[in-house]
């Protein structure tokens, strides 16, 4: 739970077999790294009690765990980020789960101290003795998953989220800032950092006030077959005293496995989509509409048709899911538009 407290239950009845475990750890302090917008989620996109709590899970802050575990699925063992007791500081946890009779029994197998949040979500190697994951700081780690020793970090601008893994082993995470997506081999090496510039001046054109367009990474990448899918929301940035998001147009982009590059736009999405694409065997991608960048933009909204070039317009919040289905039968792992 967001409390990191670990609880295991029946998945057919829903019976506890366990009593909760409360990792150790200290309440962080909120995220420092993204200032929660006035506007985010506000008018009734959530409940207002509960606006800062979803604005901190979604950056990693201000709770001990705020990330999805990531199980082995072979061993049993389970994967969660979580706060340490040091101030400012992270761990990775392993934990294992023991059976007795009617009852299951936690222990913790290791704790990895890494840098600070607890946001991001572990992921595990194809060969599963690996643990990938990022700290606050856009810190990447590699992670023995046996005996929880760093194979090898490096500084990335990773955001809080779930990174991928290609068939070749490589790791695709999504990025804070500048390029959406960055790829790093399974050796520690960046192979690339993702190009959408041609993709951005295809969908919207320069601006004399605001700059060139820009493709700003707007959800966790998904690996198919041909190419990495991840969400963008078109639009410029402007910097006056901190970067400033215009959101004009949100898509499903298409990499290139191999050099990053921009393929093509596979749907565009009602609303920016902070959080995930689901690809079915059918081809039906699925997109969740997390609409955070567009909520805090959304005061911006009066002025953005003075500045923004051919009569455009911000794009409004609206929130929820959105479902694509194949315009043909798919004929690879890439689905049609």
């Amino acid at each position: 739970t967001n409390f990191a407290d670990v609880i295991v239950v029946d998945r057919k009845t829903g019976r506890s077999l366990a009593a909760p475990m409360r990792l150790p750890g200290r309440v962080p302090e909120r995220s420092t790294r993204l200032a929660m917008p006035g506007s985010v989620f506000s008018n009734g996109l959530l409940d207002p009690e509960i606006r800062e709590w979803a604005w901190e899970l979604l950056v990693g802050g201000a709770m001990p765990s705020a990330n999805t575990p990531a199980v082995d699925l072979v061993s049993g063992r389970v994967f969660v980020a979580a706060s340490s007791t040091r101030p400012g500081r992270g761990v990775l946890y392993a934990l294992d789960l023991t059976e007795s009779e009617d009852r299951v029994g936690i222990e913790i197998a290791f704790a990895t101290e890494m840098g600070p949040g607890s946001g991001s979500s572990p992921v595990l190697s194809l060969s599963g003795d690996r643990v990938y994951v990022s700290d606050e700081q856009g810190v990447f780690y590699a992670i023995d998953a046996g005996t929880g020793t760093i194979v090898w970090q490096v500084q990335t601008k990773a955001t809080a989220a779930a990174a991928a893994v290609g068939a070749n082993g490589d790791i695709y995470a999504l990025q804070a800032s500048g390029p959406a997506v960055v790829a790093m081999t399974r050796e520690g090496r960046i192979r690339w950092e993702s190009d959408l510039h041609s993709l951005a001046e295809r969908a919207l054109p320069s601006s004399w006030l605001l700059g060139d367009p820009v493709a700003i990474g707007n959800g966790n990448p998904t690996v198919v077959a041909d190419a990495v899918l991840v969400p963008v929301v078109y639009g410029y940035e402007t910097h006056l005293g901190r970067r400033i998001p215009w959101p004009v147009i949100s898509s499903l982009v298409a990499l290139d496995l191999e050099t990053g590059r921009g393929m093509r736009d596979v749907v565009g999405l009602a609303d920016d989509s902070t959080g995930v694409t689901a690809v079915l065997p059918d081809g039906t991608l699925v997109n969740s509409l997390g609409t955070a960048l567009t909520s805090g933009a959304a005061p911006l909204a009066g002025v953005a048709g003075w500045l923004l070039p051919g009569g455009r317009e911000l794009l409004l919040p609206r929130g929820g899911i959105q479902v694509s289905r194949p315009r043909e039968a798919p004929t690879g792992a890439l689905p049609a538009d």
